[in-house]
């Protein structure tokens, strides 16, 4: 895999205390316009047993999200009142790809038919959900565009993809940083 030359793609080096499985996909990181303003919010770290990484394949096929640090909590993604954020992938050699406002963080209690927040592993679960659509959707498109053959999605089992973090790129907007770990 050859990575790309610029210094705004998701590399290993952002990774100073613990390293995730395999490779980081070297998306370039997205660059809200000039006249957005906002203070992005930290980066949010999928931890699974205390490892940097979680599969994505387990988390759309478990109903629980085992090993998922902090799973039962509820994470800061957006602004008081913001209750859907879009996720945006830059995946080497293809078109941006945005689903806005794809990932609720408020949900109705079946019991009391009131608003609650999603838990960390709800959130994990659609934000996993959400990348097999872009996979999925990526696959039946002309493949990559310029010199970036070898992150050609048909090339890249998705059973060894990893979510990483997720990163506040825009005021409700988040890129999520993904591995490939390789013979797995």
């Amino acid at each position: 895999m050859s990575p790309p030359d610029a210094s705004n793609f998701h590399t290993f080096m952002d990774f100073d205390d613990q390293l995730p499985p395999g490779i980081i996909v070297p998306q370039k990181v997205y660059a809200a316009p000039a006249h957005m303003t906002w203070r992005p919010l930290p980066c949010i770290k999928f931890l699974s047993d205390a490892s940097l990484g979680l599969s994505i394949q387990k988390a759309i096929v478990s109903s629980r999200v085992d090993g998922l640090q902090n799973a039962h909590t509820n994470p800061s993604l957006a602004p008081p009142g913001v209750a859907r954020i879009t996720l945006r992938i830059i995946w080497p050699g293809y078109e941006p790809w945005v689903d806005t406002d794809s990932i609720n963080l408020i949900k109705i209690d079946p019991t009391t038919s009131h608003h609650m927040p999603c838990t960390w592993q709800e959130v994990t679960q659609q934000v996993a959900r959400r990348f097999l659509a872009f996979f999925i959707a990526m696959r039946s498109s002309p493949g990559p565009m310029g010199k970036y053959p070898d992150w050609h999605i048909s090339r890249i089992p998705f059973a060894q993809l990893y979510l990483v973090e997720l990163r506040n790129v825009s005021p409700s907007g988040w890129q999520p940083v993904i591995s490939y770990e390789p013979g797995v």
